[in-house]
């Protein structure tokens, strides 16, 4: 639901130049500044995000007529790739600048070990056992011998019927 804030926030600030007089004054070329700022945003956090810019798009090119897209076409460009540059350099920027310990990372084995216990949700415990290993590596290897450890307690009849249960759980009830 985090995502929902960006596409709604660029159709907001389409709707207003829509209703507007549709010149490329400053509040206008603000406007187109949000409107993709907005997108790339939320496309940091999921990319599908893209579909209303897309969206945005095709309805201003049906929208107003042939000479006047044909007008703005490029300064929409000029306005993305500005945007997007920027955004983009000082995303590099930042990422380059702190120092990241690839350790503290959670290798996604925990996410298949975790899923063998109880109904495959989250498990505060499993966390803390994944975080009880210093490397990235020790994490790893500890996950993939409880996942052995588990498999093999369960046995395929076993196997069976918890992933039946949790089938049952994750699509049977919608909370």
């Amino acid at each position: 639901t985090l995502t929902m804030l960006f596409p709604i926030l660029a159709l907001y600030c389409y709707t207003v130049f829509i209703q507007k007089d549709q010149e490329w004054n400053r509040k206008n070329i603000l406007l187109w500044i949000i409107i993709i700022t907005a997108i790339l945003m939320g496309m940091q956090i999921k990319f599908t995000v893209i579909i209303m810019l897309i969206a945005i798009l095709i309805d201003y090119f049906f929208r107003v007529r042939t000479t006047t897209w044909k007008k703005f076409l490029p300064l929409i460009v000029a306005v993305f790739g500005i945007v997007f540059l920027g955004f983009h350099s000082l995303q590099s920027y930042l990422v380059y600048k702190w120092d990241i310990d690839l350790n503290e990372q959670i290798p996604y084995t925990h996410w298949i070990m975790m899923g063998l216990v109880h109904d495959g949700g989250y498990d505060k415990t499993e966390y803390h056992y994944t975080r009880t290993f210093h490397t990235k590596e020790e994490k790893t290897k500890a996950n993939i011998d409880m996942i052995k450890s588990r498999l093999g307690a369960y046995g395929p009849g076993g196997y069976l019927k918890f992933l039946n249960h949790k089938l049952a759980v994750t699509w049977n009830d919608g909370t």
